[in-house]
Parts: structure tokens; sequence; C-alpha cells
């Protein structure tokens, strides 16, 4: 596991994931698809669910207003690009794809859980995450 703390975006996979989306400019309205996938999987593997993390992440942000780790010059600007937008029908699907995140059939909690240190925290992060869009 590339990680290197609890937050979002510490963890190579989940950068890598995020300069995706700002590279091919991907709209906040199509992440269900990212959810979706998540909850249809019968074993939430590690990439999937770092797409669930950080599309979930970003859709927080731009309903909530939660604040982000400044991890990229991009992210501003498609921040602002995204606000504004119609995405309450996705709040549903992330966190059902969250919960699922936390579940035992995902390989990013079988993981986290491992680090008896650092899991509460990974886990406290996600559940609020889950509190935040229900």
């Amino acid at each position: 596991m590339g990680a290197w703390g609890t937050g979002f975006f510490d963890d190579d996979t989940h950068c890598d994931f995020l300069e995706n989306i700002l590279r091919d400019n991907i709209s906040a309205e199509s992440f269900g698809t990212y959810f979706q996938n998540g909850i249809d999987s019968e074993y939430l593997e590690y990439d999937e669910g770092a797409e669930v993390i950080v599309a979930a992440a970003l859709l927080d942000n731009l309903l909530n207003g939660t604040e982000l780790d400044s991890v990229s010059e991009e992210l501003p600007g498609w921040l602002e690009a995204n606000r504004g937008k119609s995405l309450d029908g996705l709040k549903p699907l992330a966190v059902q794809a969250l919960k699922k995140l936390v579940a035992e059939d995902s390989e990013l909690n079988e993981l986290w859980s491992e680090n008896e240190e650092d899991y509460p925290e990974w886990k406290g992060h996600i559940t609020g995450l889950i509190e935040r869009l229900n």
C-alpha cells in the first residue's frame, strides 16, 4: 500500500486517480459510475476503493464545503467549475459505496485493519464522510 497517512489523498493511488480526474476534466456529475462500480463489486478492490474515496471526498467538498488538502494546483479550478451543479442525487450512491468500503469485502479495509494503530483514524475519516453525505 503506497500510503503515507490516513487522509483521503495520502496515498499514491488516490493521488493518481485525482490527477486523472483533473487532467481529463471529468465532471463530478459522472461520479455515480465510480460509486456504482464499488457497490456492484463482489469484492471491492484497492483501485475501486480509491476511486470511491476520492470521488466521495470531492463530492463532500462540492456539497458541504468540507476542506480538502491542497494536493494539486489544478484542484481549485476543477472544484470551481463543478460547484453549483446538481449533485445531491449522488449522495445515496456515495454513502452505499463508502459503507461497502469499510465492510469485510473491501481490500482497503482489510489492509488498513492490519495496522491497529492507524486503522481507527482511517475508518473515522470514512465514517465522517458517510455522515456528512448522509
